[in-house]
C-alpha cells in the first residue's frame, strides 16, 4: 500500500497507466492504482517527506493520518448525537459516538492505511448536514455544498455513489414538507449532480481516456481465478458464510467468540430498550418518539436501508469482484456506521432509568470503552490487518 501511494501519485501527476501495474499472474495486484485517488493523494506528501525513512516509520505516519481522519469522524458523530439526544442537562448524546467506536471494529479499522477512513468521514459529514438542514428549504447554495461533498466522496471510493440516492430521498421528503414543485425538486438535484461532477468528473473522463470505460474499480482487472463463483441471491443469503456473518461479521474483521459476545451484548441491550418503549406505549400510551426525533431517525434509517441494500445486492449478484463474501467484513457498511450507532444508542437510551440518568450514561460509556479496548487488543493480536 505504501508503494500504492507513490503509484497513485505517478498515475495522476505523470499519466502512468495503472493497467500496466497488474502482473501477469495477478499475484501482486496493485489495488491502490485502480482506486479513486483522493485519499492516496492526501497521503502522498507524508510518504514523500518520509521517503528516506524505514518502512515502519512511514507506515506509522500514515496510520496517524488515518487516525486523524477517524477522529474528525467521531467528533461529527458526537455533533449528530447532540442533535438527536442533546439537552442542557443530559449526557445521553455521548452514547452515539461511544457506540460507533465500538461497532463494527471501528477502532481497528481507523488506523488502517486505506481509503475507508476518508469515505466514512465524508459520508458522516453528509448525514450531519442533511439532519441539520432537514427542517429548512434546500437552497442552491446548500445543494452545491452537498454536491461538493459527493464529488469528494466519489474521488475517494465508488461506494459513495449510494449517497446520491440518500440525497434524492431527502429532497423528496423536504419537498413534500415544504410543498415544493416537482420542477424545483429536479432543479435542486441537478445542482447537486453538477457540483459533484465539477469535482470528480475529470476522474471519469480520465478513465475513458486510459481504459475506454467510465467506471473503474480496484478489482476491474482482477484475473478470472479471483472472481466470485456465480450464485443466485437465494444461495447467497442461505449460505453458511452469510449466516455466520449475521452473528458477528458486521462487528469485526473476522468471526470470533469474543466478537459474538460483544454483538449479543450491544444488540441485546439496545433491543431491550426498544421492547421497554413498546410496552410503555401499549400500557401507558407514552409516545415512542417525539415528532422531531422521529423525522431525524427516519432519515438515518432510510440512509442505512439504501446503503446496505445496495451493498447486499451487488454482493449477492457477484458484482463485487473480490471473492464471494469479502464484502461481508462489515467495512462496506462503514459509510453509514453513524446511522447504525444512532439506532443502537437510541435503544440504550430508552432502557436507562429516568432517575440518575447521567450517572447511568457515564457507567454505560465506561463499559463500552473497556469493551472496545479489549476488542481492539484481541483483534489486533489474532488478526492483524495493517493496510
Amino acid at each position: 500500500m505504501i508503494s500504492g501511494l507513490r503509484t497513485t501519485g505517478e498515475v495522476i501527476l505523470t499519466g502512468f497507466e495503472p493497467g500496466e501495474l497488474l502482473d501477469r499472474d495477478a499475484t501482486r495486484f496493485n489495488w491502490a492504482a485502480h482506486h479513486p485517488p483522493l485519499y492516496y493523494l492526501l497521503g502522498l506528501p507524508i510518504e514523500w517527506a518520509l521517503r528516506h525513512r524505514p518502512i515502519f516509520t512511514r507506515a506509522f505516519a500514515l496510520r496517524l493520518f488515518s487516525l486523524l481522519l477517524s477522529t474528525v469522524t467521531v467528533v461529527i458523530a458526537a455533533m449528530i448525537g447532540r442533535m438527536l439526544f442533546g439537552t442542557d442537562d443530559s449526557a445521553e448524546w455521548l452514547l452515539l459516538p461511544c457506540v460507533m467506536v465500538l461497532s463494527p471494529a471501528f477502532s481497528v479499522h481507523q488506523v488502517c492505511i486505506n481509503n475507508d477512513q476518508l469515505l466514512i468521514l465524508l459520508y458522516t459529514l453528509l448525514l450531519y448536514l442533511l439532519l441539520k438542514w432537514q427542517d429548512k428549504p434546500v437552497s442552491a447554495k446548500r445543494a452545491v455544498v452537498l454536491g461538493l461533498i459527493c464529488g469528494l466522496g466519489m474521488l475517494t471510493k465508488m461506494l459513495f455513489i449510494t449517497a446520491f440516492i440518500v440525497i434524492a430521498v431527502y429532497l423528496v421528503l423536504n419537498a413534500k414538507r415544504s410543498r415544493q414543485s416537482l420542477r424545483s425538486l429536479f432543479r435542486t438535484f441537478a445542482i447537486v449532480v453538477a457540483a459533484s461532477l465539477a469535482v470528480c468528473g475529470w476522474w471519469f473522463i480520465r478513465n475513458v481516456m486510459v481504459y475506454g470505460r467510465l467506471l473503474i474499480t480496484a478489482t476491474t482487472y482482477l484475473s478470472a481465478k479471483h472472481l466470485p463463483v456465480e450464485m443466485t441471491p437465494l444461495d447467497f443469503f442461505l449460505s453458511k458464510k452469510f449466516l455466520g456473518w449475521i452473528g458477528a461479521g458486521w462487528l469485526t474483521l473476522r468471526n470470533s467468540h469474543t466478537d459474538l459476545l460483544l454483538a449479543i451484548l450491544v444488540l441485546g441491550v439496545s433491543a431491550a430498550g426498544y421492547v421497554k418503549t413498546l410496552l410503555l406505549w401499549l400500557w401507558r400510551n407514552q409516545p415512542l418518539f417525539t415528532p422531531g426525533l422521529f423525522a431525524k431517525f427516519r432519515l438515518l434509517f432510510y440512509a442505512l436501508l439504501i446503503h446496505v441494500s445496495a451493498v447486499l445486492f451487488v454482493v449477492s449478484t457477484g458484482s463485487i469482484k473480490v471473492g464471494r463474501f469479502r464484502a461481508l467484513h462489515g467495512r462496506y457498511f462503514f459509510p453509514v456506521i453513524v446511522a447504525i450507532a444512532a439506532i443502537w444508542a437510541l435503544g440504550v437510551c430508552k432502557l436507562l432509568p429516568q432517575k440518575n440518568r447521567n450517572q447511568f450514561v457515564a457507567t454505560v460509556v465506561a463499559i463500552l470503552i473497556a469493551l472496545e479496548a479489549s476488542n481492539v487488543y484481541v483483534t489486533a493480536m489474532l488478526n492483524w490487518y495493517p493496510f
